[in-house]
């Protein structure tokens, strides 16, 4: 099999599916009756958009390998989601109400991004990452005990979760221990050989070896969270019930499939237009939506 695809065009695909979500969302806050039109044009949408999240974490882990400076990237990352957190604590505060306001995928981003870092340092700074993860785990309880009826947790706003908490934790592990699998199966492999492992990592061999394993490892996180839905989510209110449709995500086995590890276009305004394509799109969306059936 070809592989053609490079980072930019994954880029370009979460860019997309993401908006689609997005549409998706603000669809299903005009149409509320599930055999309406829009409705159902907003479901499809939102089941396209269930790639974008494994395509991000993906394109995030590969960042994180490719990076002379892993700090540095983490800050980037960061410059745009905490200024997103920030609009959105001021919206709740001018609302006066903080239950309003959505959680973003960026949370979740800075957080894999740090544990990352903290994971790559010395020993202290791993001993940290526990903070990070707490704070995903702490996410996860504030959606189930929402979601349960449950109170106590009521001082954690909505736009401060990690807005897949555990599910993209589970991503962002399988993604991001993908490779090192692969180097301890070939290391083991080429033990008795004259082949060096430094120039076989740059073999298409092995960008075969390292898509099949990021692809086993995707279904099998989106196998174990379908189990999960079927037994514990039959209630829509369910914290699990949102994994019937997040399954869907398995269809990024495609781009997985094909992806080259190459780069691909890299100019500067490219990599600008990344990082701010997530806000503007919101507020694009957002006007478009005022306009035609909120003024």
């Amino acid at each position: 099999m070809r592989r053609i695809f490079n980072e930019t065009v994954l880029k370009i695909a979460a860019i997309i599916t993401m908006t689609c979500d997005h549409l998706g969302v603000f669809l299903w806050m005009v149409y509320f009756d599930s055999n309406s039109v829009g409705y159902n044009v907003g479901y499809v949408l939102r089941i396209v958009g269930r790639l974008a999240l494994p395509l991000y974490i993906f394109m995030l882990v590969e960042g994180l390998r490719h990076t002379s400076n892993r700090w540095k990237y983490c800050g980037r990352i960061a410059m745009i989601g905490l200024p997103i957190t920030v609009f959105e604590l001021i919206a709740g505060i001018a609302l006066k109400d903080m239950t309003i306001m959505p959680a973003h995928a960026f949370t979740e981003l800075m957080l894999f991004a740090l544990i990352a870092c903290l994971w790559k340092g010395k020993w202290w700074q791993k001993t940290l990452s526990v903070l990070p993860i707490g704070y995903i785990i702490l996410s996860f309880l504030a959606d189930l005990f929402t979601k349960s009826g449950f109170v106590g947790l009521d001082w954690f706003p909505q736009f401060l979760w990690a807005d897949y908490d555990i599910y993209g934790f589970s991503l962002f592990l399988a993604f991001y221990f993908a490779y090192p699998i692969v180097d301890l199966i070939v290391t083991r492999s080429l033990r008795n050989t004259d082949t060096n492992f430094v120039e076989y990592k740059q073999s298409d061999d092995y960008r075969k070896l390292s898509n099949s394993m990021s692809i086993a490892l995707l279904v099998l996180v989106n196998v174990i969270f379908w189990v999960l839905a079927y037994f514990l989510g039959q209630n829509t209110a369910s914290y699990f019930y949102q994994y019937h449709v997040q399954t869907y995500a398995v269809i990024c086995v495609v781009f997985f499939a094909l992806y080259n590890g190459k780069r691909g276009y890299d100019k500067k305004w490219f990599r600008i237009f990344n990082y701010l394509y997530y806000p503007v799109h919101m507020i694009i969306i957002y006007g478009i939506f005022m306009l035609l059936f909120w003024m």
